[in-house]
């Protein structure tokens, strides 16, 4: 209000208009626009905004006649940051495309088709690492059980080597004493 004042009109409407949500806030004098910094600032981000916007608009429109989808990444995720930061109402959105709502619901049916898939996708992740998970632990299991069968056989090798070491040292017994009652049936 103090730059509205009678004097400093330098924001217009002037001080005997009410100002309103719907009211629109003009700069009366240009020098004032090339001095202030931030001003610059502001008119730039609304500026991007505004395209933004526009850019949205125009996508939920060919989306609207078919001719389009919805918006994936990065385009969505750039709308989306936009939205975060802008955060626009419906009187900001008019004054530059009559199709507000359509344009948000257009992004909002972006963003819930893009978590759903993406649902899908952690979904199919889990069952495939669920699969994984079963066959490393079948895997392991086997890799368990011949290892058990494999150490199962070493012993039995060990146990018919040394089976074998003993039948051949009880054939030497038995050939020597089959030699020594030989020689004494003939003396």
């Amino acid at each position: 209000d103090r730059f509205r004042m009678p004097g400093r009109t330098l924001l217009m409407p002037g001080m005997g208009k009410p100002i309103t949500d719907e009211t629109v806030i003009d700069i009366s004098h240009e020098s004032l626009m090339r001095i202030w910094i931030k001003l610059r600032e502001w008119v730039q981000e609304e500026s991007d905004s505004v395209k933004m916007y526009l850019r949205l608009s125009e996508a939920a429109a060919m989306y609207q006649r078919g001719t389009s989808s919805l918006w994936r990444p990065p385009d969505l995720q750039v709308a989306m940051a936009w939205e975060e930061k802008q955060q626009p109402n419906i009187h900001w959105g008019i004054r530059h495309d009559v199709a507000y709502e359509r344009t948000m619901t257009f992004l909002e049916t972006s963003k819930q088709a893009y978590e759903e898939e993406q649902r899908g996708k952690e979904k199919m992740q889990r069952k495939r690492l669920l699969f994984i998970r079963r066959i490393a632990l079948l895997l392991g299991l086997a890799a368990i059980v011949s290892a058990f069968f494999l150490v199962y056989a070493q012993l039995q090798t060990q146990q018919a080597e040394e089976n074998a070491a003993l039948a051949t040292k009880q054939g030497l017994l038995a050939k020597k004493s089959q030699e020594e009652a030989e020689a004494q049936r003939q003396n």
